[in-house]
C-alpha cells in the first residue's frame, strides 16, 4: 500500500508541473508553530529541473498507473480525467509544500494550498473513501493520520482530527505567520529550505555542551536557516545563521574579529585535487574572546598552566593557517600544515609536551611560519596547485577532491560500504565549502557531469525505481 501511494505521489507531482507557475502565498503559514522544525519544498522548480513533466514515456505510463489504481468505474473516470487534466487533482503546487516537526520528529504535518476543494474531493473519494466533516472541516482517516481540508489548504498530520481541527480554528499567535523567519523561507531561491530554531536543540545539549556556549546568549534567539539550490554541474547547500537578539548580534561582530579574509602565503605549496582548509586567523584576538565569554571558566577540568599554554599558542597565530593533503595510501597520509607565526611558541610548546620533529613527522618554523610535513618536504610546491583566486574574497575556503576522500574513507570502512559508495564518488568531482557572508557559509557539490542538473540525475534513478521512465 505504501509503495502504491508513493507512486501515486510521485505521478501526481509530476502531472501536475505542467500546469503550473510560480507565485507567493502564506496561508499556509497560519498551520507552522514558529518553535518547530520546518520545511519549504518548492515542488515546481524540483519538477522543471528534473525534466520529468517533458519525458513522454513517463506521461504515458503516468495515465496507466492512475486509471489502473480506480477500484470502480466511477474512480477510475475520476482518474483518467486527472491524467487527461492534472488540474482535476485539486492541488496547487505553485505554492510550495510545507513539512513541520519537533526535534524528536513528532507533531509532524504536511501542509499544502488547494486548487479547487472539489476536485480534491472527488480524488480522494476515488483513492480511498468519500471524507467526512467535523465543525466544518473535511477529512479521512481514523485516530491518528488523517488528511484534513478546508477550501483553501489542506494538511496530513499524524495527529487526531481534533487536534488538526484546532489549527484551521486557532489564531496566528504562536505559528510562522507572526514569525519574522517566515520571510526568510518565504523569498528563499533553492529547491528546498528546513528552518531550525536553535531553542529546539536547547534541551538535546549536555552539560558539558551547554559549559561550551559562550555566556549571555541564548539558543533561542538563534535560527538556522538550510537552503538548497541547484544548476547544472553542481548542487550547493547554503547554511545562515538568523540572529534575533542584540546579543547574538554583537557575538557575530565580534566574532568577525577573530577570522580575516585569507592572504593565500600558502596555496603553491596545497594540491589543487587534494583536500585543504584555509583561513586566516588573529590567534590573539581569538583567546582574549573565549576568555570574555566565558569559555575557559566554564570548562573546570582546564588548569592555569594549561590555560597560560594556549595563551601563547593561539597568541603567536597571526595569518593564514594552511593544511592539505596530496595523497592518501592506507592509514598515512601525505599532508602539511603551515601557520603565519610571531615567533616558536608553538614549536617550544610542542617539545615541552615531549613531541620532537623527525623524518616521518617534520615540523619546525622558518621565516615567520610554523610548518609541518608528514611523506614530504614542507615547502615543495605542488603541481597543479591550489589557485588564489578560488580562495580570495573568502575567510574559510575548504576543497575536497572526491577520489582522495574516497580512498580516505575506505581505509575505515567495509568491502561492502565502499562498494556502495562507488557510484557517488564516479559522480562528484568535488567539495567545497567557503563563506559567503558574515553569518552565510556554502556547502558545493560539483559533479563530473558539468552538463547536467543534478536533479536530473536523480530523478531518473527514482523515476526507474517505479518503472516511470522506460
Amino acid at each position: 500500500m505504501k509503495q502504491k501511494t508513493m507512486k501515486l505521489a510521485l505521478m501526481l507531482l509530476v502531472a501536475v508541473v505542467a500546469f503550473t507557475s510560480c507565485s507567493k502565498s502564506s496561508k499556509t503559514a497560519r498551520f507552522l508553530p514558529d518553535d518547530a522544525i520546518t520545511m519549504r519544498i518548492d515542488v515546481k522548480q524540483i519538477l522543471d529541473k528534473s525534466k520529468a513533466a517533458d519525458n513522454d514515456a513517463v506521461k504515458q505510463q503516468l495515465a496507466k498507473n492512475l486509471e489502473a489504481m480506480g477500484k470502480n468505474e466511477e474512480a477510475k473516470a475520476v482518474l483518467k480525467a486527472v491524467a487527461e487534466d492534472p488540474a482535476k487533482a485539486g492541488i496547487d503546487l505553485r505554492q510550495p509544500l510545507w513539512v513541520s516537526a519537533n526535534a524528536e520528529g513528532k507533531n509532524a504535518l504536511l501542509v499544502g494550498e488547494l486548487l479547487d476543494k472539489d476536485d480534491f474531493v472527488k480524488l480522494l473519494t476515488a483513492l480511498d473513501k468519500a471524507p467526512k466533516e467535523k465543525d466544518g472541516i473535511q477529512y479521512i482517516g481514523e485516530g491518528t493520520n488523517v488528511i484534513a481540508f478546508d477550501d483553501d489548504c489542506f494538511v496530513v498530520s499524524d495527529g487526531t482530527i481534533d487536534d488538526v481541527i484546532k489549527k484551521f480554528n486557532a489564531d496566528t499567535k504562536g505559528t510562522m505567520a507572526e514569525s519574522d523567519d517566515f520571510s526568510k523561507l518565504a523569498d528563499a531561491k533553492g529547491i528546498m529550505q528546513v528552518l531550525i530554531p536553535m531553542g529546539v536543540a536547547q534541551n538535546q545539549l549536555t552539560a558539558e555542551q551547554k559549559a561550551l556556549l559562550p555566556n549571555g546568549l541564548d539558543m533561542k534567539d538563534l535560527s538556522i536557516l538550510l537552503d538548497l539550490s541547484s544548476e547544472k554541474g553542481s548542487v550547493t547547500l547554503s547554511v545562515e545563521a538568523i540572529a534575533k537578539s542584540d546579543a547574538w548580534k554583537q557575538n557575530i561582530e565580534e566574532g568577525k574579529k577573530l577570522m580575516r579574509n585569507i592572504d593565500g602565503d600558502y596555496a603553491n605549496y596545497i594540491a589543487a585535487d587534494g583536500m585543504s582548509i584555509f583561513c586566516n586567523i588573529d590567534g590573539k584576538a581569538y583567546f582574549d574572546y573565549l576568555e570574555k565569554m566565558g569559555v575557559f571558566k566554564n570548562q573546570k577540568t582546564i588548569k592555569s598552566d594549561q590555560l597560560e599554554m594556549a595563551k601563547g599558542v593561539l597568541g603567536t597565530i597571526d595569518g593564514d593557517f594552511t593544511a592539505g593533503i596530496s595523497k592518501w595510501e592506507g592509514f598515512i597520509p601525505n599532508a602539511c600544515l603551515y601557520l603565519k607565526t610571531k615567533d616558536k611558541k608553538i614549536i617550544e610548546a610542542l617539545n615541552q609536551l615531549g613531541i620532537k620533529s623527525s623524518k616521518e613527522m617534520n615540523f619546525g618554523e622558518k621565516d615567520g611560519t610554523t610548518y609541518l610535513a608528514i611523506g614530504g618536504e614542507p615547502f615543495a610546491e605542488a603541481k597543479p596547485a591550489v589557485s588564489k583566486s578560488d580562495i580570495k574574497g573568502h575567510r574559510v575556503y575548504i576543497h575536497i577532491g572526491a577520489q582522495l576522500a574516497a580512498k580516505a574513507i575506505q581505509g575505515f570502512c567495509t568491502r561492502s560500504q565502499a562498494k556502495a559508495a562507488q557510484p557517488a564518488v564516479e559522480s562528484i568531482k568535488s567539495i567545497e565549502i567557503y563563506d559567503t557572508a558574515d553569518t552565510k557559509v556554502d556547502f558545493r557539490v560539483n559533479m563530473n557531469d558539468a552538463d547536467k542538473d543534478p536533479v536530473e540525475t536523480l530523478a531518473g534513478t527514482m523515476l526507474g525505481q517505479f518503472g516511470l521512465n522506460q
